[in-house]
């Protein structure tokens, strides 16, 4: 009876740790009736190999142990509304610091010291809901250190002293909020940054390295509030208030204008976004969170990813280890693994792939198709083509951003003719090459 009783239950827990309708959002942190407004992973910092971080509307809350517990990180916080974060390494000293942006300035907080203190000396404005680090050194900056920037209710400030001075960066920016801020690789300068700039009405900015103006950059752009920038490889994602997500990417003329990327998103107020290793996240005011894959092989469209999610008005969406956390207004922290989100991604006994590969084609030779196989251990931006053996193109089989995973297409060479070619990957700075070979 005992051996009957463990064959039903080994196959029933399977059920249970598989079945997709159990896998759901978990409310977690003792702020559930809280406004989180901005969320940080720092790794390696205060001694501990996980750190979450939640700004809050009653200060900062950090995790040690995945989001299980909670302790109140609020001394020298004198102005309890938490808006952004920014983490802050210092080649120069060698130390770590977590940067909080509230609605009483920017305030430090130092993996020796676990008290915040005040770092708005100069500023012009005290709130603060954006922040971001830009370049080492550049004509401006010869400290050695990343360039801190803040965006107000005012426009930009920035500090080259890791919070120490402030100055404004306003030329160019409409008298507009500023809302969200973002780094992008500039295409100007190679091997630099630049840093871009959502407002509340007057779109996106860009502020190249080196330069003392800020450019707009609104193509096809709505005139609706631009709340998020995510910008990685050569593209920009933009979430607006009202308008949903908009792409912009870097072609062979310069940057290419915006266009809509909110297929199946069913609300079009977007907060915040989220890149991961698998795909975009995107939190909503009233809608919750939605997730694109980011695989142009299988489909581009967002689908929304809220079972237990209670509170729908997500101000924030960050990930943390394997875990993606939602910041809510009035109903707290939620948390949820990654994995549970992406299985069309990925395969759950799969996992991320830990390199970049290219298969070699299946079957070669071949005639008249063939399968080829490639990993991305990251989001990517991916071009596979074939070229004849004088280097010819002959076919282009994927192009554009990638989601990390493991992807496969076919390549039909019903007019292509016999012989040897190349198959060739680019995924960011990196380049695999393969031979194949079609007889007929």
């Amino acid at each position: 009876m005992k051996s009957l009783w463990l064959f039903l239950l080994v196959p029933l827990c399977l059920f249970i740790s598989t079945n997709p309708l159990l896998a759901q959002w978990i409310q977690t942190g003792p702020f559930n009736s809280l406004h989180v407004y901005a969320l940080a992973d720092f790794p390696y910092f205060a001694g501990s190999a996980t750190n979450v971080f939640a700004g809050t509307s009653a200060g900062v809350f950090r995790s040690t142990d995945g989001g299980a517990s909670w302790r109140a990180i609020r001394v020298g916080l004198t102005d309890t509304p938490v808006r952004a974060f920014v983490k802050f390494f210092d080649p120069v000293g060698s130390s770590r610091s977590l940067f909080a942006g509230t609605d009483g300035g920017v305030f430090r907080l130092t993996d020796s010291v676990m008290s915040w203190i005040a770092v708005s000396a100069g500023s012009t404005d005290t709130h603060v809901s954006a922040l971001a680090l830009g370049a080492h050194t550049n004509r401006f900056n010869t400290s050695g250190r990343p360039t801190l920037y803040a965006g107000t209710t005012r426009g930009v400030i920035c500090s080259t002293d890791t919070g120490a001075s402030w100055s404004p960066v306003n030329a160019g920016l409409p008298d507009s909020p500023i809302l969200a801020l973002g780094v992008s690789p500039t295409k100007v300068l190679p091997g630099s940054m630049e840093i871009l700039a959502g407002t509340n009405d007057g779109g996106v900015f860009r502020l190249y390295v080196g330069d003392t103006s800020w450019h707009p950059v609104n193509s096809g752009l709505p005139g609706t509030p631009v709340y998020a920038l995510v910008a990685p490889d050569n593209y920009v994602f933009a979430g607006t208030y009202g308008g949903g997500v908009f792409l912009s990417y870097f072609g062979q003329s310069g940057w290419t204008a915006w266009t809509p990327f909110s297929a199946g998103l069913t609300n079009s107020h977007v907060l915040s976004l989220a890149l991961t290793v698998h795909g975009l996240f995107g939190g909503t005011w009233g809608g919750g969170v939605f997730r694109n894959s980011l695989d142009i092989l299988r489909d581009t469209s967002w689908t929304a990813v809220n079972a237990g999610l209670t509170n729908r008005f997500v101000n924030v969406v960050a990930v943390s280890g394997t875990d993606l956390y939602a910041g809510t207004e009035g109903g707290g922290l939620f948390r949820r693994p990654l994995l549970e989100m992406a299985t069309s991604v990925v395969e759950p006994s799969t996992g991320i792939p830990a390199r970049l590969s290219l298969e070699q084609n299946y079957p070669n030779p071949f005639n008249p198709s063939t399968k080829i196989e490639f990993s991305l251990p990251s989001v990517s931006n991916v071009e596979l083509k074939v070229f004849n053996i004088l280097g010819q193109e002959v076919a282009t089989l994927a192009h554009g951003l990638f989601a990390a995973g493991r992807h496969s297409v076919t390549f039909n060479a019903e007019t292509v003719a016999s012989g040897v070619y190349f198959y060739q990957l680019r995924a960011g700075a990196n380049i695999l090459a393969r031979k194949l070979v079609l007889i007929r």
